[in-house]
């Protein structure tokens, strides 16, 4: 996805596909231009289904106080890495 239109398109894809899409972040931290997000995000498939819950990553890039980029990283060693972080000892 890119831009605005990019980001309206996951969000309606993410409407369609699911009943339930709850994400919840217990580690964010900002690191320079980047902010780092940990957490999970709850899933319930629109067609029915079990309710699951997936690791969830992200980094987001600010520019001039704008989003330049959102990166769903999923794997949170990856995440820590691509800030830095994971060379601090700052662990997954």
């Amino acid at each position: 996805y890119r831009g605005g239109a990019g980001l309206r398109e996951f969000l309606a894809d993410n409407a369609g596909n699911f009943d339930l899409f709850q994400p919840t972040y217990d580690f964010v931290h900002g690191v320079g231009d980047r902010v780092i997000a940990l957490g999970k995000t709850r899933l319930r498939g629109s067609a029915g289904g079990a309710e699951i819950e997936v690791p969830s990553a992200l980094v987001i890039t600010y520019r001039n106080g704008k989003v330049v980029r959102f990166e769903d990283v999923v794997d949170r060693r990856k995440a820590l890495e691509a800030v830095g972080l994971l060379e601090q000892g700052i662990s997954a």
